[in-house]
């Protein structure tokens, strides 16, 4: 057995609030190295384009708002947030022109930091969106920051907002020319903008040639690059083709395909001649990084790790070292992998996060800076050696909290397990998933915690101590949701499998297997969600084609299947007081049948992502869009009865009914009080 282990103190912000102001809901960007491929299916989110047939300017010059937080119009009452944690995950870093200071864009603020001093904050502005990319000009006067279909233009010294360009798509990356004096913005529609920055004006659009389109398929653009002097610019879309123009012409000159994998990063190296462009890969390839000479078009290196005990994870950044000597790529794994250049020989991995990387910037003399999904900025030397960390909460993926001793867990995508207080002071942390937690669920007399995750195991802990109790292993593959029978004798685990299993409490025997999807071939079998109903009687777990299906706990046996009207694949569940089930689908609309088994109404638009039943009877549903909102069951349907803005993706409810906890791949946690 092992107890949690303290950690280092970790930078919280801690704040109570009698309600708050809305915020903008999330725009996602494939730029932000955002999280690992999933099995749960987002909320979805509306692109900010105008009809094809509709007269739209290229681009323009939008007023500046005084305040980027603006409230929204709601019929239902404001639920009452009463403290939140965690700045937000870093998503890019920018360098000062100096080298002095590091500017971090986090999912929910924009920071300067002390390049020698990580933790020495200068100066920080929140955010209304999670941003999609960072650049800052040569200059050292301005820096450029994407917002949804916006790129707002700051003074570095103080994070002024000086101007506002506005595009008719979702901005997926940015990058200043080597002289400061034009901005290249990647757009969603698979174009690319290039503003003339003094007088912010947009000189051009970029286009793939349609008759040199090597895929043939129209892609969102992902990352752009200017090389060394500004006459070439490189654009990388979600197809895996790299366009490159010789500007000032926008016809292009060169085309690389990596054959239907996503491009997530470019960089030139410092002279300019040669191209890296970073592969996220396939299912039945690595990761890599391939690198081209821009004038001849050859191909000159391919880069990965592929051997029968390792593979290269799907890189997310790259850079070359400033000297040209090396390149660098990051991955999903959070490992930093350095190759010599040109010999293309491998130097060294680094283990250098334990979430995803999402920024890697280069420094003259060989050192680095990173940021990563497990909340972290780091400073590492020229040998890969770090030498200044500053943490933070990681992208959360799974909470609980506990009734009386108000205790708050929460599971990170980068594996970590950590208790808090309700106000949000770290108790502890362990690390002993390998991979990110799906499932958190406390037993009914909350002495027991049980985890699971991308690993395929299910830990057993004892609470409030956090001391690690057993190990579970039956699933095949995630496992991605977890239930106590409401006696506290069973665990029931849901995977991607298509598996239900039961295990006897506290001993952790397995008791039984339910298939609640075949696999026939079709790889749509993860259940994910389940749930107790008939106290304990009956084990509940979702499914792909809108239904759920139901089991006697004692004898299994062939499910009875209700089913929505929509179809839609079911990614969470919930069973009421009075032994209602209500799930949700993947487009956020909220269904609920009664005990008899009669779907109610024709469902409601939660846009949420999680789902929580009250011992009262109630409903709560969170997303990032639908923010969180308090329902009624009732014959006819569901009635709203209070909402607020809010960011987060899961939650879970205190068994009395008083408190939600709310947490977020953003990387925050809030505290709600219920009515």
């Amino acid at each position: 057995m092992s107890v949690l282990s303290k950690t280092t103190p970790i930078l919280i912000v801690t704040f109570v609030v009698l309600g708050f102001a809305a915020c903008v809901p999330q725009l996602t960007s494939p730029r932000l190295a955002a999280e690992p491929p999933g099995v749960v299916a987002p909320s979805p989110t509306a692109e900010t384009m105008a009809p094809f047939d509709a007269v739209v300017p290229l681009a323009t010059v939008a007023p500046i708002s005084p305040d980027p937080d603006v409230p929204l119009s709601l019929s239902a009452p404001m639920l009452q947030r009463l403290h939140q944690w965690g700045s937000g995950v870093p998503l890019d870093l920018a360098l000062g022109s100096d080298g002095t200071t590091l500017f971090v864009a986090t999912a929910l603020h924009l920071q300067q930091h002390d390049a020698g001093l990580l933790g020495r904050i200068g100066w920080q502005h929140a955010l209304a969106v999670p941003p999609s990319g960072l650049a800052v000009a040569p200059s050292g006067a301005l820096l450029a920051l994407a917002l949804g279909s916006d790129v707002e233009l700051r003074r570095l010294h103080d994070g002024t907002v000086l101007a506002t360009l506005a595009h008719r798509a979702r901005v997926t990356d940015l990058v200043f020319a080597p002289g400061g004096d034009r901005l290249a913005v990647a757009l969603a529609t698979g174009s690319l903008v290039i503003w003339q920055v003094e007088q912010r004006v947009p000189l051009s659009e970029l286009r793939p040639s349609e008759g040199n389109d090597i895929s043939g398929l129209t892609a969102n653009f992902t990352s752009v690059a200017f090389n060394h002097d500004g006459t070439y610019v490189a654009a990388g879309d979600a197809n895996g083709t790299v366009t490159v123009w010789q500007l000032p012409v926008s016809t292009p000159v060169r085309q690389f395909s990596l054959g239907l994998r996503e491009v997530t990063d470019l960089a030139f190296t410092p002279d300019g001649t040669t191209l890296a462009v970073a592969s996220a890969g396939s299912r039945s390839e690595p990761g890599s990084v391939q690198i081209w000479d821009v004038v001849s078009g050859y191909a000159r290196a391919y880069l990965t790790i592929m051997s029968e005990t390792a593979q290269l994870a799907p890189v997310t950044r790259i850079a070359f070292a400033s000297d040209g000597r090396s390149v660098l790529a990051g991955t999903t794994s959070g490992e930093v992998v350095r190759w010599a250049w040109p010999s293309g020989q491998r130097e060294r991995v680094i283990q250098a996060h334990r979430g995803a990387l999402s920024a890697l910037v280069t420094v003259p003399g060989g050192g680095f800076f990173t940021a990563g999904r497990d909340g972290a900025l780091k400073r590492w030397n020229a040998d890969g050696l770090p030498l200044d960390t500053l943490e933070g909460v990681p992208a959360v993926t799974a909470v609980a909290m506990t009734t009386s001793n108000r205790q708050v867990i929460t599971g990170g995508e980068d594996g970590s397990l950590m208790l808090w207080t309700q106000e949000g002071q770290l108790r502890e942390t362990t690390w002993e998933h390998r991979g990110k937690i799906h499932a958190l669920a406390v037993s009914p007399d909350e002495r027991m915690l049980a985890s699971a995750g991308a690993d395929g195991s299910i830990l057993l802990w004892s609470l409030p101590e956090g001391t690690l109790l057993t190990r579970l292993a039956g699933h095949k593959g995630r496992v991605l949701g977890l239930a106590f029978a409401q006696d506290g004798t069973l665990l029931a685990s849901a995977g991607l499998d298509g598996t239900i299993r039961l295990w006897r409490i506290p001993e952790g025997e397995a008791v039984r297997r339910l298939t609640v999807i075949e696999d026939g071939g079709l790889n749509a079998t993860a259940v994910l969600g389940v749930a107790f109903a008939h106290q304990g009687e009956v084990v509940i777990g979702t499914a792909y084609d809108g239904s759920v299906r139901l089991f006697q706990t004692s004898a299994g046996g062939a499910p009875t299947v209700l089913r929505t009207a929509h179809g839609g694949w079911l990614i969470a569940l919930a069973n009421g007081a009075h032994d209602e089930l209500a799930a949700l689908d993947d487009t956020g609309r909220l269904w609920v049948w009664d005990k008899a088994g009669t779907l109610l109404g024709r469902g409601a638009l939660a846009d949420a992502t999680a789902l929580a039943a009250t011992a009262t009877g109630h409903l709560l549903t969170v997303g990032p869009t639908g923010g969180l909102s308090l329902w009624q069951v009732e014959a006819n349907g569901l009635t709203e009865l209070a909402s607020s803005p809010c960011n987060g993706d899961n939650l879970a409810v205190t068994a009395d009914d008083t408190l939600a906890v709310v947490g977020s791949r953003r990387g925050f946690v809030e505290i709600w009080a219920l009515p």
